[in-house]
């Protein structure tokens, strides 16, 4: 399912610290660009579970932005380790249609890059455990 959002309000005033996951190189630096050109601190990484543990530790992000477009099994366990460290970390999550658990709600990863600043900024906003939908993850 996507998330189809209403045209860019930009809310958030304050710079927020993103750690930006995904084994696509270009959308890695696609992202980091529009976060950084957006005054918020990024820090790209892979999707595993144990680097993003790491990195969330090292630099206490206020928002993960998540590929969901990984294996099932992956997205969730990065869910579940942080959850269980008891992380408060507003998610959002991006992926292509295609690819995308259908119960999850995403950002389209190669949408408007001011969709996708505004969900980080309404996530960083609510600094709550949520993703741009507004739904807690669930199991996939």
């Amino acid at each position: 399912m996507s998330v189809d959002l209403e045209p860019p309000v930009l809310t958030s005033r304050r710079s927020l610290d993103v750690i930006v996951a995904s084994d696509d190189r270009n959308f890695l630096r696609f992202a980091g660009a529009v976060l950084d050109n957006g005054g918020h601190r990024t820090v790209r990484s892979t999707v595993v579970p144990q680097r993003i543990d790491l990195l969330t530790r090292l630099h206490r992000p206020h928002v993960l932005v998540l590929d969901a477009d990984q294996k099932a099994v992956v997205v969730a366990e990065v869910c579940s380790m942080l959850m269980a460290r008891g992380r408060t970390i507003a998610m959002v999550f991006v992926g292509d249609h295609s690819s995308t658990p259908p119960n999850l709600p995403v950002v389209a990863r190669w949408g408007s890059p001011d969709h996708l600043l505004l969900a980080v900024e309404r996530a960083g906003d609510s600094g709550e455990w949520t993703n741009v939908a507004g739904a807690a993850p669930s199991p996939l």
